[in-house]
C-alpha cells in the first residue's frame, strides 16, 4: 500500500494540481505563437503524431487577422520528417480564447476558452487531421460543460487546468492546460478514444510529458526517447478497464502482466485515494456504485512497479 501511496503522490502530484488547487490563479498563459511542438500517442501505443509552430515567429493573414501557422506530421518517428500546413490559431488574450482556422477554410471556431468556471457550456470544434495533405480535413461541433476548474504550477507560473465532457454523449471528456492545449491532442480527438498527449514543449523546454512525466524540463520532445519508452511499457503490460462512463461497475481485462497481484486505485480529482482494490487474476469486476459522480483518475501497479494511468467517468 506504502508503494501505491508513494506511486499516486507522484503522479498526482503531476497530473492534478493538489493542494495547489488552491493557489490563486496568474495571469492568462496562451498557446505559443512560435517553437513549439507537441507530439500526440494515437490508441494502442502504436503510432504518433506532432503539430509544431515554426521555430521563428511566423504568421498568416486570414480574413485581415494574423494567426500563427500551424504544421502537422502524421508519423514523427521515421523519414521523411515532413510537416504541412494544416490552418492557423490565434489567442485573444483579453477574452482568454484561442481560435482555429483549418486549411483551405475561412471559417473561424473556438479550440480553447479559458475564462469559463466549473459548470459553464461551450462549444468546441474537434478537428480530424488526415494523413496526407491533399485530403480534406474534417471537423464538427460539440458542446461541452466544464466539470471542475483546477491551477497546476509548472515552473514559475500556476496554469489554470480545465476538465471537460460533453452534454450530449458524456464517452468524451477532455482537458485543456493553458500554454500546453488539450491533454487529447492539440486541435484533434478526445481523450477517451485513447489519444493523449505525451510531450510538448516550447523555447526548449518541455511543459508536459506522459511517460517519463515531465514537467518544466529542459529539452524538446524532437529528441528525447519518449516514444520508444512509452510503447515498450504498452506492450509488456497491457489492460483494459471498461466502461466510461460507469454507473455500477468497472470490468478489468489484462493480458502480459509480468505478475499478480495487481492493484488498483481510483483516485479523483483532488489527489485522493478513493477506492483501492487487489487483483489476483487476469479479469474481474470493479464496484465503483459508491463513489460520487465526476472524473477519476485509476492506477494499475503490480509489485514489479509498473503502473499505467486512465481516467473514467463516474456518473
Amino acid at each position: 500500500m506504502q508503494k501505491i501511496r508513494r506511486t499516486f503522490l507522484f503522479i498526482s502530484l503531476l497530473i492534478f494540481s493538489g493542494s495547489k488547487s488552491k493557489v490563486a490563479a496568474q495571469s492568462y498563459i496562451p498557446l505559443p505563437d512560435s517553437n513549439a511542438y507537441w507530439l500526440i500517442m494515437a490508441p494502442g501505443g502504436w503510432s504518433t503524431e506532432a503539430f509544431a509552430t515554426d521555430t521563428m515567429q511566423n504568421d498568416t493573414l486570414i480574413n485581415g487577422v494574423n494567426y500563427t501557422k500551424l504544421f502537422f506530421n502524421p508519423d514523427p518517428q521515421y523519414p521523411p520528417y515532413v510537416f504541412y500546413y494544416v490552418g492557423g490559431y490565434r489567442n485573444d488574450t483579453a477574452a482568454k480564447k484561442t481560435f482555429y482556422i483549418p486549411k483551405d477554410s475561412i471559417q473561424e471556431f473556438l479550440l480553447y476558452d479559458f475564462s469559463v468556471n466549473a459548470g459553464d457550456t461551450i462549444w468546441q470544434v474537434i478537428t480530424r487531421i488526415p494523413t496526407l495533405p491533399t485530403i480534406p480535413i474534417q471537423y464538427s461541433i460539440i458542446d461541452l460543460r466544464v466539470d471542475s476548474i483546477r491551477y497546476q504550477t509548472i515552473g514559475p507560473r500556476n496554469h489554470k487546468w480545465v476538465f471537460l465532457y460533453n452534454i450530449t454523449n458524456s464517452w468524451y471528456y477532455s482537458s485543456w492546460i493553458e500554454l500546453i492545449g488539450s491533454l487529447g491532442g492539440l486541435i484533434d480527438y478526445s481523450q477517451w478514444e485513447g489519444n493523449n498527449l505525451i510531450c510538448m514543449n516550447y523555447n526548449d523546454t518541455i511543459y508536459y510529458g506522459g511517460q517519463p512525466p515531465y514537467l518544466y524540463y529542459p529539452g524538446r520532445c524532437d529528441t528525447l526517447n519518449i516514444v520508444t519508452d512509452v510503447q515498450a511499457s504498452s506492450s509488456n503490460n497491457t489492460y483494459e478497464i471498461f466502461p466510461s462512463p460507469a454507473a455500477d461497475y468497472l470490468s478489468a481485462a489484462f493480458s502480459n502482466i509480468i505478475s499478480y497481484p495487481v492493484t488498483v486505485s481510483i483516485c479523483n480529482s483532488l489527489g485522493r485515494i478513493c477506492k483501492t482494490v487487489v487483483l489476483y487474476h487476469s479479469n474481474a469486476d470493479i464496484d465503483v456504485s459508491e463513489l460520487s459522480n465526476g472524473i477519476y483518475l485509476i492506477i494499475v501497479e503490480n509489485q514489479n512497479n509498473i503502473y499505467k494511468t486512465q481516467k473514467f467517468i463516474k456518473q
